[in-house]
């Protein structure tokens, strides 16, 4: 019989859509209230790996399928549709009965399961099933996705670098370097350790449409975090122009040094990032001294949770560029004797300075 004319269609539809949830839930590791059965399968990072073994898994049950269904059908509720005219009989047969007569659960959160066989295909790798029971629509709005990551610290120019190191257990402090001053001549300053970033002086001003003579002025925290937002965008993939499209993208910094004779103003960093890459969100920097950064993060995943803004850009910089900086931690102890962080415990005696900087490009997950 026409497919439409089976009794409790409504249902099978239903059930169809539900187990194709589950098996993209499967393929994708992901919870299945993020699914959408409208949204497109490339958005979901549908590749053509996946699209294999996702296919091996509907073959199952749908002997006869082909890969170039997901040509033919890009969402969930074309395939739906398409396995209710092409798989009638199989999906009759998956559900365990050939005319369904059971009513649709109500839609407000029953978990979805076959009516009297559970399926191979429902089954997740891990051997738990999935639950169709979605998270409420608060929960679903607070939660944040890290699209993009991009930092400089110690002995490490990139976070590949940073990585290594920690596996490595590398101990990254070393002495003032000669570039950044002859700490021998400062002996109002106990310490001359510190974990310091290679060349902090090295910009290229007009890949920013910078004059030479303006970059000149401008504290090299506020350069070095513009150019990290633009590595953070492309380790998300994306052009600052893809991202600006929105206008709405936030971007928020976490910064408490300024010693830069040429000026060092915190509002500016983050503004000239915003101003550069033609972000029309909130611009703020945030200095709650050593958790600035962490600040600003959560500063900025209020933003978006709010919807100030539809993508935001967050992170920190620190950098010791005079020796100011360490003559003031000096003169109220807070700093180690030697290259060791000893901030608690017995014999402690302070913690070693460092320089770093990071940025996250975060997007609500639900997006």
């Amino acid at each position: 019989m026409p497919v439409n004319s089976i009794p409790d269609y409504a249902l099978l539809k239903e059930q169809t859509l539900a187990y194709l949830k589950h098996a993209l839930c499967d393929t994708l590791s992901l919870p299945a209230h993020q699914l959408d059965e409208h949204t497109a399968f490339e958005r979901y990072g549908l590749d053509s790996i996946l699209v294999v073994q996702l296919t091996n898994t509907l073959r199952e049950t749908f002997t006869n399928i082909s890969t170039t269904v997901f040509f033919e059908c890009n969402t969930l509720a074309e395939l739906s549709k398409h396995l209710l005219k092409t798989e009638t009989a199989a999906l009759l047969k998956l559900f365990g009965t050939s005319e369904p007569k059971s009513k649709p659960e109500p839609s407000g959160g029953v978990a979805l399961q076959p009516p009297h066989r559970a399926h191979p295909g429902l089954q997740s790798r891990r051997g738990r099933r999935f639950s169709a029971t979605p998270q409420t629509a608060d929960a679903r709005q607070r939660e944040i996705a890290i699209i993009g990551l991009s930092g400089q610290y110690a002995q490490a120019a990139n976070l590949s670098e940073f990585w290594d190191n920690l596996r490595a257990g590398k101990n990254c402090i070393s002495e003032i370097p000669q570039d950044r001053w002859n700490w021998q001549q400062h002996p109002d300053s106990y310490s001359h350790w510190g974990g310091f970033l290679s060349d902090v002086d090295k910009f290229d001003p007009l890949f920013f449409n910078i004059s030479p003579r303006e970059a000149e002025t401008i504290d090299p925290q506020e350069r070095l975090f513009l150019q990290t937002a633009y590595a953070c965008l492309e380790d998300a993939g994306y052009a600052p122009s893809n991202v600006s499209e929105s206008r709405k993208v936030g971007v928020f910094v976490g910064v408490m040094n300024n010693n830069y004779p040429g000026g060092a103003r915190h509002w500016s960093i983050a503004n000239r990032v915003s101003y550069h890459l033609n972000f029309f969100g909130p611009s703020l920097a945030v200095d709650t001294a050593c958790s600035s950064s962490l600040t600003a993060i959560y500063a900025a995943m209020e933003s978006l949770r709010k919807g100030d803004c539809e993508c935001a850009l967050a992170g920190g910089v620190n950098l010791i560029i005079d020796p100011a900086h360490l003559q003031r931690l000096t003169a109220v102890g807070m700093l180690a004797h030697d290259d060791r962080n000893k901030a608690f415990g017995a014999g402690a005696d302070g913690f070693v300075d460092g320089e770093g900087v990071g940025a996250l490009l975060l997007k609500p997950l639900e997006r």
